[in-house]
């Protein structure tokens, strides 16, 4: 069999010049599409894929960017670019930065409602035009789980992250490395598939194919503010930043298993704010592991002043899930709409 697969370059380090083409140690810049195609052979072991670019809601092409400058406007533009080749492809890939790739995921699973098909974003450490560049393994194992079909792999209908030797379900990764090939990490939930001699997938991690028709949401609230405490954080230094106008939503990254300091002025400020409308989640600051609010009473604190547990998410789930539960849902639901799983992105 064959497959068709959708390219969608964004800009980042896979696709990056040198600045100055005189000067090969002059600061990178991201090249245009075309310059990426000769790189991987079209088609490539039945899978033929086409290149394109991003736009923005009048179709107006939007320039390659480093991933540091992409932000929610972006993602739904991504997430309109799937949508209007739907039908046309049996998968997508989307080349994208490091730095944020793991936010631009996360949203994505958001805003690709009842998924049938792979999107798998991928990327690189190196430049492609580098001779020690791990962009086309990277690129080639993405196509190769985004056109299933002619690989023979089972279907893997979410939003994944393929990189160095992994698949990772984009919503629960991060990134852990600036300087190793597996830049990225998912502490947990185990890879979907490993990219070794051959490529596997765990089948048992794979979402099914949902019954609902595929849709797309257009909206994400970007007033998400992240805050992170500190050993002496009090209460005169959060209020102002909670009682901001224009900040709806707001990821307190608490110590180890939700924990916060048992401190009445610091606590109630955070119930004023959410009995003023703001809604507060929490994740931990850990690397692995989740919130469990009820655990110590430097937890229940938090849950006691409406802070909403945050499980096992990471910090780039929660934001982008928020953003988008901000946007799309009635506020009496959004609580129960944040601690319910919508697409993988915590354990329940």
């Amino acid at each position: 069999m064959t497959a068709n697969v959708l390219v969608i370059y964004t800009g980042g380090t896979i696709g990056s010049v040198p600045s100055d083409p005189a000067d090969p140690r002059s600061p990178l810049r991201p090249a245009d599409p075309e310059q990426l195609a000769a790189y991987v052979p079209n088609p490539l072991n039945g899978i033929g894929w086409d290149l394109v670019g991003l736009t923005d809601d009048a179709g107006m092409p939007v320039p390659p960017l480093d991933s540091s400058s992409v932000g929610p406007k972006h993602w739904v533009w991504m997430a309109q670019t799937v949508a209007a080749a739907y039908d046309r492809y049996d998968g997508f890939v989307i080349l994208h930065g490091t730095d944020t790739m793991a936010y631009t995921g996360s949203a994505l699973s958001f805003l690709l409602r009842h998924l049938g098909k792979p999107v798998v974003v991928t990327g690189s450490q190196i430049p492609i035009f580098r001779p020690r560049t791990d962009a086309v393994v990277n690129l080639i194992n993405a196509l190769s789980v985004a056109g299933y079909k002619a690989t023979g792999l089972p279907c893997v209908p979410e939003v994944c992250i393929a990189f160095a030797d992994r698949l990772l379900r984009a919503n629960r990764a991060t990134k852990v490395s600036a300087t190793r090939w597996a830049a990225f990490d998912s502490p947990n939930l185990p890879p979907l598939g490993r990219f070794d001699l051959g490529i596997s997938i765990e089948n048992g991690l794979i979402r099914p194919v949902p019954p609902e028709p595929f849709t797309v949401h257009r909206r994400l609230n970007r007033r998400v503010m992240v805050l992170s405490l500190y050993p002496g954080m009090a209460a005169d230094q959060i209020a102002g930043v909670l009682a901001l106008p224009d900040i709806h939503g707001y990821v307190l990254r608490s110590f180890g298993a939700g924990n916060a300091p048992e401190d009445a002025d610091f606590l109630d400020t955070l119930a004023a704010a959410v009995r003023a409308g703001k809604t507060i989640v929490t994740v931990t600051q850990c690397a692995e592991g989740a919130v469990e609010m009820g655990l110590y009473a430097a937890g229940a604190g938090l849950a006691e002043a409406g802070v909403l547990s945050g499980g096992d998410m990471t910090t780039e789930a929660a934001q982008t899930k928020l953003m988008w539960l901000l946007a799309n849902v009635a506020e009496p639901d959004i609580a129960a709409y944040f601690l319910a799983g919508q697409c993988g992105e915590r354990s329940v």
